[in-house]
């Protein structure tokens, strides 16, 4: 993500990206200073509980494949082995995936169907 976003992000993007992840000059930044920046950028309303920087984590989807439905190895097949592991580990988690990749996510949703 730090390379796309370095790449080719919007500067609104890109300092999105840093209080999500806490980098750049908000790498010092508290949590609670993240939500309220998050929040001064944000159209919607920060839910209650919403903390921030949020944790990446190294996922091992060939493990957590089996806690999916069945209908997860046909979206694995078409997504490859990177999109595999963004989208599915989230899925297999329970927890939400954050990505501009709209593509691939129709993807998911019309296979999963």
């Amino acid at each position: 993500m730090n390379s796309i976003v370095d790449t080719l992000a919007t500067d609104s993007e890109r300092s999105r990206a840093d209080i999500l992840l806490a980098r750049n000059e908000h790498a010092s930044t508290s949590s609670s200073d993240l939500v309220k920046a998050w929040s001064e950028l944000s159209d919607h309303t920060v839910p209650e509980g919403f903390e921030l920087p949020i944790r990446v984590v190294p996922s091992n989807i060939s493990e957590k494949m089996s806690q999916l439905p069945k209908s997860a190895e046909e979206v694995s097949e078409a997504l490859g082995p990177l999109n595999t592991a963004i989208f599915l580990y989230g899925w297999a988690e329970r927890i939400t995936t954050l990505s501009s990749n709209r593509v691939r996510a129709k993807q998911m949703d019309s296979i999963s169907e």
